[in-house]
Parts: C-alpha cells; structure tokens; sequence
C-alpha cells in the first residue's frame, strides 16, 4: 500500500494472509538500521576522540611538569655557579689587595734601599755590585 501498511490478501482456503509491503516498510526499516549504526559509529567515535583528547591533555599537562621541574633545576645549578663565582670574586679581591699591598712593599724597600746605597756615599747608583754588596751586608 502506498501508506507503507502491510495488507491483506485471501489465501486459496478463504483465510485472509498478512504480507509486507516489499517497498514500503522494508525500505523505512532499513533506513532506520543504517542511521542507528551510523548514530553508533558516530557516538563510538566522538566518545573515542573525547577520550583521546582527555589523554592528549594529560600527557600534555605532564611533559609542562617535567619541563618545568628540568628549569628549576637548571636554575638551581646556575644559581649555585653564580654564588660560586660571587665567592671567587671576593677571594680574588682580596688577593689582588694582598698582591696590591705586596707591591707597596716591594717598591717601598727598593727606594729604601736604593736611599741607603746613595746615602753610603755610592757615587752612580745605577752600579749594582756596590748596590749587591750593600744589601748583602744589610740582610
């Protein structure tokens, strides 16, 4: 029937007999299938791609923890290096004011003794054997 109803036919025995429309209702059943398995496929599907990205953003949120924790720790040995270098430098200044000191000495002897060598009566003080031999005696 043109309403997708099933209808009767009388069978030879007089008894009425129930048949299906071959084009109408087979055809809405059919339909009806292929969009439930495509409702399924799809749902299957979404719930997939949710699960996916639920996992994708996990695995994300843990190589951000990683990666920071690698950065706290490079920031931690550079902060030690740095404090390392701060502790060089003042050793460093105080040698330098040591060796500073050192070299006032030194020069403050050599006038001295070259004063001295003067002072002994040596009449070019750029003579060296007089000047060793003084500061031979003096030391």
């Amino acid at each position: 029937t043109p309403d997708g109803m099933a209808k009767k036919t009388e069978a030879p025995d007089g008894m009425a007999k129930r048949t299906e429309a071959p084009d109408g209702m087979a055809e809405k059943n059919s339909t009806s299938v292929t969009l439930r398995i495509r409702t399924a496929i799809a749902t299957a599907f979404g719930a997939a791609a949710a699960h996916a990205k639920l996992l994708a953003d996990q695995e994300d949120r843990e190589v951000e923890h990683l990666v920071a924790t690698v950065i706290e720790t490079q920031l931690a040995k550079i902060h030690s290096k740095i404090k390392h270098f701060e502790e060089l430098e003042v050793i460093m200044e105080k040698e330098y004011t040591q060796i500073q000191e050192l070299k006032e000495s030194i020069v403050t002897e050599r006038i001295d003794i070259l004063r001295r060598a003067f002072n002994a009566g040596i009449a070019r003080w750029r003579d060296y054997s007089s000047v060793k031999s003084y500061v031979g005696n003096v030391f």
